[in-house]
């Protein structure tokens, strides 16, 4: 019988470790170029309803239409309840 020789020696061990950490480079490189081909993708596929849509005046215009908002509806109420008072009346004095 013959001598042994080691099935792996350190410099094989060493070359393997090189080999692999080249491969794990480039399967990251590749990941990564296909991380960014997915989000181009994305960005170029939204629709004009997912931008938000652009404002329509300030806040002195908004509060302008509010203000005007409630004055129509207390009106409205003032008169909705003097008709009440009014039917209430007539009703109870026949």
């Amino acid at each position: 019988m013959g001598e042994k020789d080691p099935i792996l020696t350190r410099s094989k061990i060493r070359e393997m470790k090189k080999e692999e950490e080249r491969t794990l480079s480039r399967l990251t490189k590749l990941d990564k170029e296909r991380l960014e081909a997915l989000r181009e993708k994305d960005r170029s596929q939204k629709t004009p309803s997912d931008l938000t849509p652009p404002t329509e005046g300030g806040r002195l215009a908004r509060n302008q239409k509010i203000n005007e908002r409630s004055s129509f509806l207390t009106k409205a109420i003032i008169i909705v309840t003097i008709l009440l008072i009014i039917m209430g009346i007539i009703i109870f004095r026949l």
